[in-house]
């Protein structure tokens, strides 16, 4: 045969390896496209056929990538086709390729960080020469669930073909960040001020909660429930930003206004490039100062005094002007609470004027659950049942029977 020579050594691994070099794309990324005659593999001779135009492939290379990043999260599960795998996979060379994971740094074995592994290709012949890959995708793969915060190190992946010195690089750099900052043991955090109380932010009872997770540091900011817009507090209230890790700020000040159950957003940042959030439900309820009731004077003998004579025509004392009651402003905000959510308690409005003492009603009858107290006017209590929006009045009526009324809508 022009240009074909045979010659012989021992060993059936050899045979397969250059005659399928040999035969110029025997091999293919790996899988075999030509097979050797049988007769030629079970005579355990090392044949060399010489093909005209027939080469070796170029050397192994991972192209212009010298370095890749892997970044991957405390508990969250990394599969072998997520988080970039599998990792790159090198061209040309010479037969088989096989990969290697070493690190940090210039250690020439491999620790990755506590939950992670790394599977390389493992090609195995089965006897008939078809190499099989029982192993990873080429390249390898990183799996498994981290456990632990890492700072970002540098591993190294090395491809080597079958000439021994024919290897290449490549730096793979891992970090393990913090889970996602989180308020998860906290859904929401509810308090309820009087006008006039003074609020400290040293008093655990009015410190926010903190969260958990994150990279370091954290950041917090309150805003209006549902926008980005800086809250605003009942009057005399303020928002004291947290000074260490314990809590998520404070609240603190002297209430000077009553105000109705309003909620706020606590939201977390952690200090990613791309920070990671959170955010927790913030409601503060401000009561009107209680109304205290005088003592009657102590009663005491007037000394005797001698009788007046008695007017030859007397003069009518003039009437007292009647006092009427009035809500000032007579509207109320709509009240919406949750079926079977207890409420923060809600204080009516008082009015003014009028004969003392004033009462105060409610019609028509709440939702099961929830209750009116006639002497503080608080509404309170958890709605068992639902309700569409209903007009409910509050009337407060004086000594004399003269009365002033307020209506605002309740929805469960």
């Amino acid at each position: 045969m022009s240009k074909r020579g045979f010659f012989g050594c021992s060993g059936k691994r050899p045979v397969r390896d250059l005659v399928a070099r040999g035969l110029s794309g025997f091999f293919v990324n790996g899988s075999a496209s030509v097979r050797p005659p049988a007769s030629l593999l079970a005579a355990g001779v090392l044949v060399v056929v010489l093909l005209a135009g027939a080469g070796t492939a170029g050397a192994q290379s991972f192209g212009s990538t010298s370095s890749i990043t892997r970044l991957y999260t405390v508990g969250e599960a990394v599969s072998s086709s997520s988080h970039g795998n599998p990792l790159p996979v090198a061209t040309g060379g010479n037969g088989l390729l096989n990969y290697a994971l070493t690190g940090p740094g210039t250690a020439t074995d491999l620790t990755l960080p506590n939950g992670l592994s790394y599977a390389a290709p493992d090609w195995q012949d089965p006897g008939d020469g078809h190499f099989v890959n029982n192993g990873a995708a080429p390249g390898g793969t990183i799996t498994g669930t981290p456990t632990e915060v890492k700072a970002a190190a540098n591993y190294t992946l090395t491809v080597r073909d079958a000439t021994p010195s024919g290897t290449d690089t490549l730096t793979v750099s891992i970090r393990v960040r913090a889970a996602a900052p989180s308020f998860s043991n906290n859904a929401s955090f509810n308090k309820t001020y009087a006008v006039g109380e003074t609020v400290s932010s040293s008093n655990s009872d009015n410190q926010l909660p903190a969260a958990t997770g994150g990279t370091p540091s954290l950041s917090y900011v309150l805003y209006n429930a549902g926008t980005t817009t800086s809250a605003t507090l009942p009057d005399g209230l303020s928002y004291e930003v947290p000074t260490d890790t314990s809590t998520g700020g404070a609240i603190s000040g002297t209430a000077r206004e009553s105000k109705i159950r309003t909620c706020y957003d606590l939201v977390v940042s952690d200090s990613e490039n791309t920070p990671r959030t959170d955010t927790l439900n913030i409601c503060i309820t401000v009561l009107p100062p209680e109304t205290e009731t005088p003592s009657p004077p102590t009663q005491q003998t007037p000394p005797e005094q001698p009788e007046p004579e008695e007017p030859a025509s007397p003069a009518e004392e003039p009437q007292a002007a009647d006092l009427m009651p009035e809500f000032v402003p007579d509207t109320f905000a709509a009240q919406n609470y949750e079926q079977d959510a207890r409420i923060s308690p809600v204080a009516l409005p008082e009015a003014r004027g009028g004969d003392a003492p004033l009462r105060y009603g409610l019609s028509p009858a709440l939702p099961d659950g929830l209750s009116f107290d006639e002497a503080t006017r608080v509404v309170s209590g958890a709605p068992t049942e639902t309700m569409a929006s209903t007009v409910y009045t509050l009337t407060a009526t004086d000594a004399d029977g003269d009365a002033a009324t307020l209506t605002f809508t309740i929805t469960v």
